[in-house]
């Protein structure tokens, strides 16, 4: 219905408006949030796998970690590991993410305020892992109003 009453060139402004959002939200993301790349894992991780990004991509293949993408690479947010570790809720929580929501929805979602954990960002809650699977469970759910 939108796009039969709004006019092309406003639409087209609108999308290139939230581009330039989306685009200040990741640099924020990235200049705020402590990141990892796959060396810097391993090297905390204290294992020295033959292939040195294998345990990385394994870990982000079977769901126990995401990354983001940035100039070409991937970052890894740090406060999905303990001890050199991933943390178990990670995987727990990626489970209940929508199909649809990408590393950087993800990403933001885990340092957004969120109701459902009484204003408190997911990251600041992994220590609660139950409210946080239960927070990250509605991120499917339509919103009214």
């Amino acid at each position: 219905m939108i796009e039969s009453i709004l006019p092309d060139t406003l639409r087209a402004d609108i999308r290139a408006q939230l581009e330039i959002d989306n685009a200040r939200l990741r640099s924020d993301y990235l200049r705020e949030t402590r990141m990892l790349t796959g060396s810097e894992i391993r090297a905390g991780s204290g294992l020295n796998p033959k292939n040195g990004s294998e345990s990385v991509s394994r870990g982000k293949r079977e769901g126990r970690i995401f990354a983001v993408r940035h100039r070409g690479r991937d970052l890894y947010p740090a406060f999905q590991f303990a001890h050199g570790q991933p943390r178990r809720v990670i995987k727990d929580i990626l489970a209940q993410t929508p199909r649809w929501a990408t590393p950087w929805q993800i990403a933001l979602w885990f340092a957004s305020g969120n109701g459902w954990l009484d204003g408190a960002t997911p990251e600041e809650r992994l220590d609660a892992p139950g409210e946080v699977v239960e927070a990250a469970l509605h991120l499917a759910t339509p919103t009214e109003g």
